[in-house]
């Protein structure tokens, strides 16, 4: 009965946090800034939290769920594999576009890692399973080669946080994003793609 009411006040303090992390960044979340708001004390939550860095390590953990399992929802059919992939990325970019707190909590925090936990590798796989089934595709259709797939896919996901982020600094817009992932990633798998094409004629 303890354990459960600890569970869920812990998951109330959290809902809390993320909360302030989302309106105003993870820069203005402090203990001092979750007390006031929750109503518990320094002490109280020091009970659930070691610290601040536990605090923030374990919203990461929570938030990257968050993001798995709303950007895990059903997409369209498709039966273009190219296609399929970039609407993927756009769902991603898509995210963190209408989460911008998020995305600098995510890649301008310098998170400590506590020992012997495993949860965010766990989540890295997790995460990287959502595009398998598009990227097998790919390969499949012998669009890009299995022994590129891993420098492929890194530079996708660079082209849109790179894209991202001149988006929060610059007036463009979602339509550009989107836009711009599109005719970046056509670009790069067509290239991949004669690429193979060159490699089967020599």
């Amino acid at each position: 009965m303890q354990k459960a009411k600890r569970t869920k006040t812990k998951d109330e303090l959290m809902t809390s946090a993320k909360n302030i992390l989302i309106q105003d960044g993870h820069e203005v979340l402090t203990v001092r800034k979750l007390s006031e708001v929750t109503g518990f004390s320094h002490t109280s939550l020091y009970y659930y939290f070691s610290d601040l860095q536990h605090l923030l390590w374990e919203l990461r953990i929570s938030m990257i769920e968050d993001m798995i399992q709303e950007l895990s929802l059903p997409t369209s059919s498709m039966t273009d594999p190219v296609s399929e992939i970039i609407e993927a990325f756009t769902r991603y970019a898509d995210y963190f576009i209408e989460h911008p707190t998020v995305f600098r909590f995510f890649y301008f925090h310098a998170f400590q890692e506590p020992e012997n936990d495993n949860r965010f590798r766990q989540l890295e796989q997790r995460f990287q399973g959502m595009w398998h089934s598009s990227f097998t595709r790919l390969i499949l259709d012998g669009v890009i080669a299995p022994e590129n797939l891993e420098t492929v896919a890194t530079s996708m996901i660079y082209m849109v946080q790179g894209l991202l982020l001149l988006s929060f600094q610059s007036n463009k817009t979602q339509l550009d994003i989107h836009r711009e992932i599109t005719n970046c990633f056509r670009y790069l798998l067509e290239s991949q793609l004669k690429k193979g094409e060159i490699h089967e004629k020599s």
